[in-house]
């Protein structure tokens, strides 16, 4: 997979940053263009989806802008040389770390530097106001 053909998200509004009771200029991003396919986290959106839920969820832009945020139910990253792995994808909102789940793939490749990344099988969010966010280096 990691010498095929995948589309980039590197919107800023992606990043997360905690901001335990909302991010002060909070924009709702609703269903943000994302259909099923593969997809690579690059900065300035992050790099990676966390494996953790989030520190603080619960009201809008808590930990990036949208009102609720995916994490890897799974815990783990891939490791390069694995291959594709099946994941879970939680929706941290309203204090349910799970409020909203979808299916997805990830896979560790590395570029032509010897850099690691990660590929992500995403499906559309879904509902409005949930999003795809990454942790930042």
């Amino acid at each position: 997979q990691c010498n095929q053909a995948y589309n980039i998200l590197n919107d800023t509004w992606r990043k997360i940053h905690y901001s335990p009771g909302g991010a002060s200029s909070c924009s709702f991003k609703c269903r943000n263009g994302i259909s099923a396919g593969w997809y690579r986290f690059m900065e300035p959106a992050g790099f990676k989806l966390p494996i953790t839920q989030p520190s603080s969820f619960g009201t809008g832009c808590d930990v990036c802008q949208t009102a609720a945020s995916a994490w890897v139910q799974e815990g783990r990253d891939p490791t390069y040389g694995e291959g594709v792995i099946n994941i879970n994808i939680c929706f941290a909102w309203d204090s349910n770390a799970c409020a909203g789940r979808n299916t997805g793939k990830a896979v560790a490749c590395k570029d032509n530097s010897g850099s690691l990344f990660y590929l992500y099988f995403l499906n559309a969010t879904p509902n409005c106001a949930l999003a795809y966010c990454a942790l930042g280096s």
